[in-house]
């Protein structure tokens, strides 16, 4: 099976390239099995417009993974993953550990702190990274139902279908519970509780901070992500 595109492909990590249709010319190709752990592309560079078919300079590069499926080599979402989290509890910790892991991975997590600019709408751009990532990592933290951003941002994924690997931290999943203390109207708050049963009954991972070994949940949370990303780049064809 043979692809062109002209599309913005990921490499390896680190190496990021807009095509121009005029420039460059990127094939996928001897792509036999779409479930393949790893994908080959090939990058043709040409001298001109009309030099399509003249001797090319050819750069082998392995993509990580099988992240971009053959499809997602088209087009490749501005975030692959949104991070949900409760900034007081776990911004310096566990979110920012994430964050700069998947980053190291050559992938694009959203992360509050890391990924908005002064100016930016927080509605609008938190919701717009939602609808546009594929996976959605749920940071539950004691303190996180006391915020009405991370509930409306839960309910945002499980309404839009999204992919959502729940990590509890310091926090069992029989703790999380949405109260309605006038911030938000009672069907907001029986939304929000919808919303976090449905991640309750997701299988998840669990994390004690004071014993727990922050090397193994980012390769646990990583390896979760990457799976996910995987299963959701094979569906994304049939989607409507």
């Amino acid at each position: 099976m043979s692809l062109l595109v002209y599309a913005r492909v990921s490499a390896k990590p680190g190496f990021t390239q807009e095509t121009n249709a005029a420039n460059h010319h990127i094939k996928i190709e001897e792509l036999t099995d779409p479930k393949s752990s790893q994908l080959t592309i090939k990058t043709v560079k040409q001298t001109s417009d009309k030099s399509t078919s003249a001797s090319p300079t050819r750069e082998e590069k392995t993509v990580f993974e099988g992240f971009c499926a053959p499809f997602h080599a088209i087009c490749r979402p501005s975030y692959d993953v949104f991070i949900n989290h409760r900034r007081i509890d776990t911004r310096r910790t566990v979110a920012g550990l994430l964050h700069d892991y998947l980053t190291r991975l050559d992938l694009r997590p959203f992360l509050d702190s890391r990924s908005m600019r002064p100016g930016d709408n927080l509605f609008d751009k938190i919701d717009s990274a939602i609808l546009d990532c594929r996976i959605g990592v749920a940071l539950f933290s004691p303190s996180y139902c006391d915020s009405y951003f991370c509930l409306h941002e839960l309910a945002l994924m499980m309404e839009t279908k999204k992919k959502v690997i729940p990590i509890f931290c310091d926090v069992k999943p029989s703790q999380l519970r949405a109260l309605n203390n006038g911030t938000c109207s009672e069907e907001e708050t029986q939304k929000f509780n919808s919303a976090i049963e449905e991640a309750k009954n997701i299988v998840g991972i669990t994390f004690d901070s004071s014993m727990g070994d922050w090397s193994e949940l980012l390769r646990d949370a990583s390896e979760a992500i990457i799976k996910n990303l995987m299963e959701a780049n094979q569906d994304w064809p049939n989607e409507n």
